[in-house]
């Protein structure tokens, strides 16, 4: 799940870093006490880090022309993406919609025989 290169490592870099952001902001909500607050980052997170932050990533992966974010086969940059993507997904009830690169590399990744066998396998959980 590593890189074979340095160009590699750094797409791997990006995208961790990335998912380190998103999960920054999905944190502070999740433990914000003050409700108002809470709804004020929630709003902040939909309507404007969540575009920008997937416009980035489909920018990038569009960018490496793979069908992976670094290289030619599943590394930690793919798995980060796809826990993000999830709970995404779970957290806005959708697909998110208008990013089908991003769409696509989820289900690729989902479709990794080891990696269903983990979804179906482990415990069932709201996160």
């Amino acid at each position: 799940y590593g890189a074979k290169n340095s160009m590699e490592e750094y797409q791997i870099y990006f995208v961790v870093g990335a998912v380190g952001d998103l999960t920054t902001k999905m944190l502070a909500i999740f433990f914000e006490n003050d409700e108002a607050k809470k709804a004020e980052l929630g709003k902040e997170l939909q309507e404007k880090f969540m575009p920008a932050w997937l416009t980035s990533l489909e920018k990038v992966f569009s960018e490496i022309g793979t069908d992976y974010f670094a290289g030619d086969r599943l590394t930690l940059a793919d798995i980060y993406f796809f826990f993000a993507y999830e709970c995404l997904n779970k957290a806005t009830d959708s697909t998110l919609p208008g990013f089908p690169k991003l769409g696509a590399l989820f289900t690729r990744i989902g479709s990794n025989p080891r990696i269903k066998a983990w979804r179906e396998q482990r415990p069932k959980t709201d996160h």
